[in-house]
């Protein structure tokens, strides 16, 4: 299967590096979308991972764009340790891989409703993408320079009541200057681990 060719390339590459021991493991497939495969890949003897392989099939843009995101955030000494490594990428016969070390914690998501710990969770996460905009803010615009092409984009693709209409203009009206960061493209309660500190 090109799949796990692929995964044992990835693998190599993190072994290189000293990030997966090696010796025996044994890897978790999830089933994803056509076209895409996400592993999960436990050391011999241990009941978590410690990395994850997503395959999907070339040209591979949605990974493509995950790894050059990671390795920009893995550069910044501020988010250090708070989103994965991208340890690997690799292309081979169709497909594209990348391999990224596992965070400790628990998905938020899994956190129950009633979990008193959610309510903490939610504030860290909060703090979280305060930290993570001010590492990422790439610059400061004056508003509304910076409101006006996408004010512009979305009434050239909707039709507007006069209410709405009255709010773009009560957005225009503030003056200002804004930050322009990087957006997180994936900050949801699965794709955030609450560790309890």
């Amino acid at each position: 299967m090109i799949a796990d060719e692929l995964l044992e390339s990835l693998l190599e590459r993190a072994r290189e590096q000293g990030a997966f021991p090696p010796g025996e493991r044994r890897a978790l497939w999830l089933p994803r979308d056509p076209g895409r495969a996400v592993a999960l890949i436990f050391p011999a003897g241990a009941d978590r991972p410690s990395l994850v392989a997503k395959i999907e099939a070339a040209p591979g843009d949605k990974l493509r764009r995950e790894y050059a995101a990671l390795q920009q955030l893995n550069a910044l000494p501020q988010l250090r340790g708070d989103v994965p490594r991208a340890l690997a990428w690799r292309e081979s016969r169709g497909r594209v891989g990348l391999l990224t070390d596992v965070l400790a914690g628990t998905q938020i998501n899994r956190l129950g409703r009633n979990d008193p710990a959610i309510r903490q969770a939610a504030i860290c996460g909060v703090d979280w993408l305060i930290k993570y905009h001010r590492a990422t803010g790439v610059m400061w615009r004056e508003w509304p320079d910076a409101a006006r092409e996408p004010v512009a984009a979305y009434l050239r693709n909707y039709r507007i009541s006069a209410a709405t209409g009255r709010v773009i203009e009560q957005i225009l009206e503030i003056s200002g200057q804004v930050p322009l960061v990087q957006r997180h493209g994936d900050f949801n309660t699965e794709n955030a681990l609450w560790d309890g500190s």
